[in-house]
């Protein structure tokens, strides 16, 4: 939340995910030109772990103007229906969420915990001085 956002970056991350369709998913919700959410995922195998897959979820994002609405949660709520489809599509065991962003952590952690996530583990950063 505290970084300018990059249109730069924002494009190839989506050009990455449009030409690796078989493991990896772009959606995004639009009206009338103007983007109100955005999630990146990808699947695959559990990093040291044996057997399994699962989905990561990178970026679920509802813009700032649509959070707190009933617009904006029928948003969240869509991504996140489409994002588990997709996921049993790839035979995934789980869907994991890296919620990094420090934006709303409450109202994100409500809106995860009623459609059926578990906190699991944990995020930590620390800011280095040089």
């Amino acid at each position: 939340a505290h970084l300018p956002f990059s249109d730069e970056k924002f494009t190839r991350v989506y050009t990455k995910a449009i030409s690796h369709p078989h493991d990896t998913l772009a959606l995004y919700i639009q009206y009338q030109g103007e983007t109100f959410g955005i999630l990146h995922a990808a699947a695959g195998d559990y990093y040291l772990g044996i057997g399994g897959r699962m989905v990561t979820i990178y970026a679920l994002y509802v813009s700032a103007k649509m959070r707190g609405t009933y617009l904006g949660g029928k948003v969240g709520i869509k991504l996140l229906r489409l994002v588990s489809e997709w996921a049993k599509s790839q035979d995934a065991e789980e869907i994991h969420i890296h919620s990094t962003s420090g934006i709303e952590p409450k109202r994100t952690d409500k809106m995860l915990t009623r459609m059926g996530f578990e906190t699991y583990g944990g995020n930590y950063a620390a800011k280095l001085t040089l």
